[in-house]
């Protein structure tokens, strides 16, 4: 099977850990291809990085599409069909037209995804008919039918999107609060957590759970997508695979090394939601406010790793002013739950705000957008953790 150039498209900031759990899956995503093409040549991973996602270069066809199926941080992944240089919209569509474009697309009306950038073709929507025109089909707004144009310097590059719907949308029933954490952005700080823990520690939890988002994300990270549809299962040269979607649907493809994982939240509501989107008998959800007056601690686990996402004092209000509502906060995760390690996710200004004391310390800090914020995720350790 001929190799073929992918796109990994990683929110700014996660890059670093999408490519480490790239390189964690590859072997299994790989072994999975080959239960169904046992003829496929074995491939080693070779890719590049950039802010805005992992470029995978020399991957067969099969095993890059893939890809959707258990990788968790990226948002989707592209198939590059072409890179050439172009300054007119007649070489644009005949250059569209001789890369049978159709052969990628289900048929029907199709959705083009258009940029330009530093280039004499600008007009994104007559790139976007242009393309059509060429493809001989009309606009649609799927999402499983859908080629990406993007222009950069003049140089035109096509790709086809063979994730469908975006990967960060786990379910179409999930239950959300007021401020939810996207999906791909959850589970690449839980990786960021697991990687520093490593064997220091089996519990997982979350003191304000929410809808249950991150610990959703910690109990599958090494199970397959609960989900059948993708865009690459209607590509025109996979069908001679007849591929069946059961074989990689919510399929455990390691360990999970977390043995117990256990939720709180104060409010009723956010339980409820968060048992309906996990759906899992092995998670603990108990109602807690974090902040509040709690002096029964005999049935919180202790030395754990720890992952709150409070609120920023933005779109949900904050009781006090952020600097002394943060801090008392940490205070009281540090004394109630005496985590190994503990993730917080604050707003970009106050990621410094927090004063920790003996025996912890900051052990590392990402930097991403969530919901349009500017936000930190900052990383405390035990100091007898740190190595």
């Amino acid at each position: 099977m001929n190799e073929h150039e992918f796109f990994l498209i990683v929110a700014p900031g996660l890059t670093d850990l999408a490519a480490l759990e790239l390189e964690e899956k590859w072997t299994a995503i790989f072994t999975l291809a080959k239960r169904i093409a046992p003829d496929l040549t074995e491939t080693s991973l070779q890719y590049t990085k950039t802010a805005e996602g992992i470029t995978l270069e020399k991957v067969p066809l099969l095993a890059g599409v893939l890809l959707n199926t258990y990788l968790k941080t990226p948002t989707r992944i592209l198939l590059r069909l072409g890179s050439f240089r172009c300054r007119d919209f007649p070489k644009l569509y005949n250059k569209c037209k001789k890369m049978n474009l159709g052969q990628w697309l289900p048929p029907g009306p199709i959705r083009i995804k258009a940029s330009a950038s530093k280039s004499r073709l600008m007009m994104l929507k007559r790139i976007e008919d242009t393309v059509l025109k060429a493809c001989s089909r009309k606009a649609g707004e799927s999402e499983d039918a859908m080629l990406w144009v993007r222009f950069q310097d003049d140089t035109c590059t096509i790709s086809v999107d063979t994730s469908g719907e975006a990967l960060y949308k786990r379910t179409s029933e999930k239950k959300v609060g007021q401020a939810p954490l996207r999906e791909t952005i959850a589970a690449a700080l839980f990786y960021k957590l697991h990687l520093l823990a490593k064997e220091d520690s089996h519990v997982f939890i979350d003191p304000m759970l929410g809808s249950g988002t991150s610990l959703s994300e910690a109990l599958n990270f090494w199970r397959t997508h609960k989900r059948e549809r993708y865009a690459f299962l209607s590509f025109e040269a996979l069908q001679k695979f007849s591929i069946d979607s059961r074989l990689f649907y919510n399929q455990e493809m390691a360990k999970n090394p977390f043995d117990h994982l256990v939720g709180y939240d104060q409010n009723d509501a956010a339980l409820t939601w968060a048992k309906e989107n996990i759906k899992s008998q092995t998670v603990v959800l108990k109602k807690r406010d974090v902040l509040g007056s709690n002096t029964n601690l005999s049935d919180v686990p202790q030395a754990g790793v720890l992952f709150a996402n409070p609120p920023y004092g933005k779109r949900l209000k904050l009781p006090v002013a952020p600097k002394i509502y943060f801090q008392s906060l940490w205070e009281a995760i540090a004394r109630d739950f005496s985590p190994n390690i503990a993730g917080l996710i604050l707003p970009r200004e106050n990621c410094k705000s927090i004063e920790v004391q003996h025996p912890y310390k900051q052990a590392a800090v990402l930097h991403f957008m969530n919901g349009g914020l500017k936000v930190s995720f900052v990383i405390y350790r035990k100091a007898s953790q740190i190595r």
